[in-house]
């Protein structure tokens, strides 16, 4: 079982049909990552100890794929 979990939300931006860049908002790569610790530890994964970080600069947009960098990436360790 993994003794530590780290956790890190990532902010995005869309690039809209007419051109305009829609950025989402400061805060929410932060309360992405702490919104899966809370449901981790909700089902029950209490025991490991949880290593929460965001990023809060985001990608430029291409308006293709710009949904893959709205995420959290999970990492366990032993």
């Amino acid at each position: 079982p993994a003794s530590r979990v780290e956790i890190v939300g990532y902010r995005s931006a869309a690039l809209l049909s007419d051109g305009t860049v829609l950025q989402e908002q400061p805060d929410l790569a932060k309360r992405r990552a702490e919104q899966v610790v809370e449901l981790l530890k909700g089902a029950g994964l209490t025991a490991p100890k949880y290593s929460v970080r965001w990023v809060d600069a985001s990608p430029v947009p291409n308006g293709t794929d710009d949904y893959r960098n709205r995420r959290v990436d999970i990492t366990l360790q032993p």
